[in-house]
């Protein structure tokens, strides 16, 4: 209830006094996102991040937005592509699933952007997806299909089935 209060309070936050704003985005920062990661609240987390980072960002947040916009507008055709092969590829290969696939939040590419120092171009991950599939082999058949058609980058391949994140996301 308090996480939902706090998304409120930030959608809400330029009716108040910049200060008060700075207070408010800070403390969401330092802890209510924090806390939206522990217990696996990805899309409030994520709605968290966004908000701060515009209230404590303001131009970097609007440029940043604008480039993202403009890069998957240019792309969006070959978005729309990789998801239809990609379920045409697996259900060949005998493998039910679900792909879901969104957008990556500009807060991850500006801390991706800052931690990796680089600029949006060397940032590969503008679009996500998930495949959901119902066994831990199909799991690994399926990684090694996509790898097949789409070429891995190895710092980005993360093997969260082996290794759990933090928050047992699996």
């Amino acid at each position: 209830i308090k996480l939902a209060d706090r998304l409120h309070n930030m959608q809400t936050i330029e009716f108040l006094k910049r200060e008060k704003q700075i207070r408010m985005a800070t403390e969401t920062e330092n802890l209510f996102i924090p806390i939206a990661e522990r217990i696996g609240v990805r899309k409030l987390r994520s709605e968290l991040q966004a908000l701060t980072f515009k209230c404590l960002h303001p131009e970097e947040y609007k440029a940043l937005k604008t480039e993202i916009v403009r890069k998957l507008t240019k792309r969006k055709e070959g978005v729309d592509n990789i998801e239809k092969k990609m379920k045409r590829m697996l259900s060949r290969n005998g493998i039910e699933c679900k792909i879901i696939g969104w957008p990556e939040h500009t807060y991850s590419v500006y801390k991706k952007m800052n931690n990796q120092i680089q600029d949006i171009s060397n940032v590969y991950t503008l679009m996500l997806y998930r495949v959901i599939v119902p066994t831990v082999d199909d799991c690994y058949r399926t990684l090694g299909l996509l790898h097949k058609v789409f070429n891995p980058v190895p710092s980005q391949i993360k093997d969260h089935i082996a290794m759990p994140k933090p928050n047992m996301y699996q």
